[in-house]
């Protein structure tokens, strides 16, 4: 990996479902991108595959597997765009963007593991 890094935020699975309209989801990539403005950065100049792991808080359950990177895990990569990290969420910057969840390291706070790879040629 290029770059592991665990980010103070909770990723949900909004079992509600997304709203249609785009507001409520604006608003919520927006809070997210407050929260993460000190993670800033130079976006990578290659092709990269992520992982996203969402790290359980004590008393959390596991989402369903089709829940995991549903819920306001777009908000999360499109926070990530507009803070550098890429230049954007097409094909040509992040190729695969893999979830997984992870309850071997329970804190009091959930939180979110990014692993950033650069793509070999291809």
């Amino acid at each position: 990996p290029v770059l592991i890094i665990t980010l103070p935020i909770i990723l949900t699975n909004h079992n509600r479902g997304q709203n249609r309209h785009w507001g409520p989801t604006h608003k919520e990539r927006k809070g997210l991108q407050e929260i993460l403005f000190d993670q800033r950065r130079e976006p990578f100049d290659f092709r990269v595959d992520l992982i996203i792991t969402r790290v359980l808080a004590k008393g959390e359950s596991f989402f369903d597997a089709d829940s995991i990177g549903r819920g306001n895990a777009k908000q999360l990569l499109d926070s990530l765009v507009a803070l550098g990290w890429f230049h954007s969420d097409g094909q040509r910057w992040i190729r695969n963007c893999d979830f997984r969840q992870d309850a071997s390291q329970r804190a009091e706070r959930g939180s979110v593991r990014i692993e950033v790879y650069k793509v070999s040629d291809e």
